[in-house]
């Protein structure tokens, strides 16, 4: 694997991450789930959107 792919998975993980601490924080704000990390929500949530996010980001 190339230094620069390896950077960009890093960089992709830290990522997922965050949103999944937020997500997490946002669900036991609300209720008091156990085992949740949030991660399986993060990937679907950036899948979902990554589409539209890279549209907006596009426009002048």
């Amino acid at each position: 694997m190339s230094d620069q792919k390896a950077v960009l998975e890093m960089i992709l993980t830290a990522e997922v991450l965050a949103l999944a601490a937020a997500l997490k924080a946002e669900k036991l704000a609300k209720s008091n789930v156990m085992g949740y990390d949030g991660i399986s929500d993060a990937v679907r949530l950036i899948k979902n959107k990554r589409a539209s996010i890279l549209e907006e980001l596009s426009r002048p």
